[in-house]
């Protein structure tokens, strides 16, 4: 009853049941046996409640499903059969000649299925192709591949607007404040202490920065994941380690900034600051 797919390829008539099941679990994928028969039929009932039995002379396990049965499905019972009346069909075949097995197909589909837009097969809505399975693997995953650099490209321009954007804010805040840094020194404050006061002001900036944008960060990823995981078993899962490496970035962003600003005004005399009414 476990005979396996390569102790059946020359048994003509053999119905093999593919018993393995993978679905998607609201974002989880889950891998199932759905199948435990005690003998050599199964019984498939059909939503009106119409019953059919199949025998079956042999089954695959998770183990011994070909790479290319061996994907997500919306088909809770898949059986190879030599031959059925069902409204589709597909044939898996292995030529030493790959291209040439492909222009004899095409020419055959002709034959049988011309490229007629009044053909009643057409308007039935049924069509036909013939490709290699691993160039259509190429193409998905090429499509794949353009969107996520789209999708980078996009993300990467909004970090370099916003990155800009908070440089040129505080360097421009730094020397707007220039009279107050001058005011603080000619009351006894040392250039070190003015450096230190910036820098904890760089790291309070920073710290609110990641306090408030980081949760609604998560919160807005949460909820766009929330309908793509109905369809794809994308669960959702916090990258903790880029979490990290950009708050660390972010500091490192403001701090370095900050003194970048404050060493312009190291040689600026501060009665001269002290009079200007912009501090420059």
């Amino acid at each position: 009853m476990t005979e396996s797919l390569f102790s059946l390829h020359n048994s003509s008539g053999s119905n093999i049941l593919i018993n393995h099941y993978n679905y998607n679990n609201n974002g989880n994928k889950e891998e199932i046996t759905p199948f435990s028969l005690g003998g050599n039929s199964l019984k498939l009932i059909k939503g009106d409640g119409s019953t059919s039995e199949i025998e079956v002379q042999g089954i695959l396990t998770k183990e011994e499903i070909p790479e290319e049965l061996f994907a997500p499905n919306s088909n809770d019972v898949r059986v190879i059969l030599p031959e059925a009346d069902v409204r589709g069909y597909t044939w898996f075949s292995d030529p030493s000649n790959i291209e040439g097995f492909i222009d004899y197909s095409n020419n055959i589909m002709d034959e049988i299925f011309p490229n007629d837009e009044g053909a009643s097969y057409m308007e039935a809505g049924f069509n036909t192709r013939v490709y290699k399975i691993n160039d259509y693997m190429k193409v998905m995953n090429i499509a794949i591949v353009i969107v996520l650099i789209f999708m980078y490209g996009f993300v990467v321009l909004l970090m370099l607007i916003g990155l800009t954007n908070v440089i040129s804010t505080m360097s421009t805040n730094v020397l707007m404040r220039s009279r107050e840094f001058a005011v603080l020194q000619s009351v006894g404050m040392t250039p070190e202490g003015l450096q230190r006061m910036l820098n904890l002001e760089s790291v309070l900036c920073s710290l609110k920065a990641v306090l408030i944008g980081l949760p609604i960060a998560i919160l807005l990823t949460y909820l766009i994941n929330l309908p793509i995981r109905k369809t794809f078993p994308i669960s959702y899962k916090l990258p903790w380690l880029a979490i990290l490496l950009c708050t660390l970035a972010v500091f490192m962003i403001t701090w370095v900034t900050t003194r970048c600003a404050a060493s312009r005004l190291k040689n600026r005399n501060i009665i001269e600051a002290i009079r200007s009414e912009s501090g420059r």
